[in-house]
């Protein structure tokens, strides 16, 4: 479980990826996640950062990390962008 500060500060980074500034106020609108999005290349990006921050300040072993980072996103992650060709 996350404490209201470190989820602050995950979504503060994850904010910030997509040039916004995080606001818990924004976050309690409904489906607030869909009003970015962000490359797949990106998204990868901030799952590592995320999995790396889970290990260091939970403890998690890196593939509980990953999974909870996966779960994370699919919960509150941004949209990704699909690719014209």
């Amino acid at each position: 479980m996350l404490s209201e500060k470190e989820l602050a500060y995950i979504l503060t980074e994850m904010f910030s990826r997509v040039g916004k500034e995080y606001s818990v106020g924004f976050t309690k609108q409904p489906d607030w996640f869909l009003s970015y999005s962000w490359s797949e290349l990106d998204q990868e990006d901030f799952i590592r950062w995320l999995t790396i921050y889970l290990k260091r300040k939970k403890n998690f072993t890196k593939e509980y990390a990953r999974k909870q980072a996966g779960w994370f996103i699919l919960h509150c992650g941004w949209k990704t962008e699909t690719k014209n060709d």
